[in-house]
């Protein structure tokens, strides 16, 4: 039911209308009485600034390890990523 995903070292380089942003992302699930961290990633994106707020343009998911299934988040398998 849920989970919760944590997004840190964030660097922003742009202007007041577009950016690029990095950052590392981590998620946990909860399996049952435990927590179990189900993905690692780092993410690349691109900003920009509309009349409703900032909004992504793009995003690039890159998992961790590298070459690791970004598709693959069943919490309840041991092997998933």
């Amino acid at each position: 039911s849920g989970g919760q995903h944590w997004i840190g070292s964030v660097i922003i380089e742009g202007d007041h209308t577009r950016a690029e942003v990095f950052s590392y992302h981590i998620m946990y699930v909860p399996v049952e009485r435990e927590v179990r961290g189900v993905l690692m990633a780092a993410h690349e994106d691109e900003v920009e600034r509309t009349p409703r707020g900032w909004r992504f343009s793009r995003r690039k998911l890159i998992p961790w390890p590298p070459g690791s299934d970004r598709h693959r988040w069943d919490p309840a398998d041991p092997d998933a990523v």
